[in-house]
């Protein structure tokens, strides 16, 4: 995989910092990029990048199903989208 983009995936994931903690590490999140990105290559639509950032956040990182938590997921989403489209 691209290293600059593993790079730029982890910086979309410290973003939306579900668990809080990107102010202080800077790869809490580092070993969740590859999977975005395989799913990024494979052509994943918005729903499937949710579903699987809305897997990470609840089974396995363990947060409380919230609003806001769904609220995050769908702006990390976009955002995540958005960066694949632009380059």
């Amino acid at each position: 995989m691209n290293a600059q983009r593993l790079q730029a995936v982890n910086e979309l994931l410290n973003a939306w910092d579900p668990i809080g903690v990107a102010a202080w590490v800077d790869d809490e999140y580092e070993a969740y990029a590859p999977e975005v990105l395989r799913l990024l290559a494979a052509d994943a639509d918005a729903e499937r990048l949710s579903a699987y950032l809305t897997g990470l956040a609840l089974d396995q990182i363990g947060l409380p199903d919230t609003e806001g938590l769904r609220s995050g997921i769908e702006a990390a989403t976009r955002s995540i989208l958005a960066w694949w489209t632009a380059s």
